[in-house]
C-alpha cells in the first residue's frame, strides 16, 4: 500500500505499509507524544525494543502496520490487529 494525498492547507501525506527502515522513524513519534496520550498505548513505546518487536510482528500476518508521514516523518500509525485464534482469524481490531 502506498498513497499520496494532500491536505487542504496543502501538506503532502504519504500513506504506505511500515517497513523495517521505519524503526527510528516509529520510535521518534511514540517519543513526541505527550506523557499523558502514551498512557492509553498497550505497550511500553518507550523501549525502542518494543518498537522492533511491533514492525517484526507484520511477518507473522497477524498485523498489518499503516504509517502517514509529512517529510519523512511519522505523523500518524495505525494496527489492524488480528486474532490468533483459528476460528476468529477473520476478526481483527483497529488501533
Amino acid at each position: 500500500m502506498h498513497r499520496k494525498v494532500r491536505l487542504r492547507d496543502e501538506t503532502l501525506v504519504v500513506i504506505r505499509s511500515m517497513t523495517r527502515d521505519d524503526v527510528d522513524r516509529s520510535f521518534a513519534f511514540f517519543e513526541s507524544l505527550a506523557p499523558e496520550d502514551r498512557a492509553y498505548l498497550r505497550r511500553d513505546i518507550s523501549n525502542k525494543g518494543v518498537v522492533e518487536e511491533r514492525i517484526r510482528a507484520k511477518k507473522t500476518g497477524s498485523v498489518k502496520r499503516v504509517v502517514a508521514l509529512v517529510d519523512d516523518r511519522i505523523v500518524a500509525d495505525a494496527a489492524l490487529e488480528f486474532d490468533s485464534l483459528a476460528w476468529k482469524k477473520h476478526v481483527a481490531e483497529v488501533r
